[in-house]
């Protein structure tokens, strides 16, 4: 009867997902899906069969666990915005303005020289720089809007579904800007250092 969920083969891969669905088990990709199935029928029929948990008990459950996950996800994406804005952006922004300053110099000194190449440099830093402040400023309408919700529910899952997407396009930014910022300059130590050098 049990064989049904044993599977011996990678369970993250692309194939387990298909034969779930062949076997009719369910895909629950995210901790905002899973934490309902406590107070679905045949979860509660289960918990109150074995004497485990009242069904009230499992619905309290569920709610503090949902709260928990958005608080968690509140306090790592207002982080990520903090940085975002506070460390990263004028750091870069910093950069990009020395090297600014440098362009202008070299032709002010030698009105013949190419600087494309440079200017580009500069152009791509602009445009990282763009990228991040927009994807900050949508970060930070997520997060209100998460926290504007007033039913947990909801709430976990406009976390889910609006604030770590967004996290990740701060994230892109963040470390495509960190490959063009020099080290010096840069706020945070990089992976380097903090694999090796920590």
């Amino acid at each position: 009867a049990h064989r049904r969920v044993v599977f011996n083969g990678n369970g993250y891969a692309e194939e387990w997902i298909a034969e779930a669905e062949k076997r009719g088990l369910p895909n629950i990709s995210s901790t905002v899906e899973a934490i309902p199935q406590l107070v679905d029928q045949k979860s509660i029929d289960l918990f109150q069969r074995h004497k485990v948990f009242l069904e009230e008990e499992l619905h309290s459950r569920c709610e503090i666990y949902l709260e928990k996950y958005a608080k968690q996800i509140n306090i790592e994406g207002s982080i990520a915005l903090e940085m975002a804005r506070t460390q990263v952006y004028p750091a870069a922004l910093g950069y990009a303005g020395s090297l600014a300053t440098s362009l202008n110099a070299m032709a002010g000194a030698a009105p013949d020289l190419d600087l494309s190449v440079h200017t580009e440099h500069l152009q791509e830093l602009n445009s990282l720089l763009s990228s991040l402040k927009r994807s900050a400023d949508a970060l930070a309408e997520a997060l209100k809007s998460a926290l504007a919700a007033e039913e947990v529910n909801r709430s976990a899952r406009l976390y889910r579904e609006s604030v770590l997407p967004a996290m990740g396009v701060v994230r892109s930014a963040g470390d495509a800007l960190e490959a063009l910022v020099p080290k010096d300059r840069w706020p945070f130590p990089g992976y380097e250092e903090l694999l090796f050098r920590l």
